[in-house]
């Protein structure tokens, strides 16, 4: 049984993130098994196996539809739903005991082996960044993608949490209560509907650094610092935005989002997708009055 699996997502192969993966895979445990979780729909697999080898596994963006219902909040699809992606990986990857996501941009300026260390000695179910209740950010505007199933009463603030997780881990144990509480009817973005829903099955979450409520003692003010009252989680090493070019020098310390000058995040490309659909009905639309 391999102990723990990590899953690195790309949606692009800059040297960048290339430099970043096999960076990674030097550096980590022996515990760790690396794969280059890679979206199907920009990436071909053959691109991905020259740098993942046999370590490789696709993901369509479609994917998520099968694990988690849409949320009234968003007319389509969630932002960032890759938590349904995480189910659906969960279940390829063989047995293990603990699983971990890490994005593309998420660097750290030290020896990954140093990072992963200092987590081994916990047993939390959810292990990630910046876990926070909703009575603390009420007006975080995410929050009205959350809802529970049919019938089921919305927890009170203080047992709802929004969680920040490019980086994050999970516990078999916690994936399975996700994927049946999905199953279920609970839905929201996966800030907050996959801390809540580990929450409420009164699972572990630890908060694996900075100055919050679920940081252990030893961490505390260690691997990143941000600002969880600011919607852009800035100013700190760890946050939504703004892009960093590169990391900062403070030693180990977690960095994101660290891109390619020319690289987009999800939010952006998703923005660039809706403009082009629009100017794709207007040209067809210009089109049948010129008939």
């Amino acid at each position: 049984m391999c102990q723990q699996v990590l899953l690195f997502a790309v949606h692009e192969l800059s040297a960048q993130t290339v430099d970043a993966f096999r960076a990674l895979c030097a550096s980590v445990p022996t515990s760790f098994r690396v794969i280059l979780f890679f979206d199907a729909e920009r990436i071909k697999e053959r691109d991905a196996r020259e740098v993942g080898g046999q370590n490789v596994l696709p993901r369509h963006e479609s994917d998520w539809r099968a694990y988690k219902k849409v949320s009234p909040y968003f007319r389509r699809a969630i932002p960032g739903n890759w938590d349904g992606h995480l189910i659906k990986a969960g279940a390829q990857v063989g047995n293990w005991r603990f699983l971990w996501y890490m994005e593309y941009d998420v660097r750290f300026s030290g020896d990954w082996s140093y990072f992963f260390g200092a987590m081994d000695s916990s047993d939390a179910d959810l292990l990630t960044t910046t876990i926070i209740r909703r009575t603390n950010i009420p007006d975080w505007p995410l929050w009205k993608s959350l809802q529970p199933p049919s019938g089921v009463e919305m927890p009170a603030w203080n047992g709802t949490l929004r969680a920040f997780m490019p980086l994050m881990r999970i516990s078999a144990e916690g994936l399975r209560c996700v994927r049946e509480d999905y199953d279920r009817g609970w839905t929201g973005h996966l800030e907050c509907v996959l801390p809540t829903v580990i929450y409420q099955n009164r699972l572990s979450l630890e908060d694996l650094g900075g100055h919050g409520e679920f940081v252990r003692e030893e961490h505390r003010g260690r691997f990143y610092r941000n600002t969880p009252e600011n919607n852009w989680l800035s100013p700190g090493t760890f946050v939504f935005q703004p892009k960093l070019r590169q990391m900062g020098s403070e030693e180990n310390m977690l960095w994101h989002p660290v891109k390619d000058s020319g690289m987009r995040g999800w939010y952006e490309r998703d923005t660039q997708s809706a403009g082009s659909r629009v100017v794709a009905r207007i040209r067809r639309a210009a089109a049948q009055l010129l008939k």
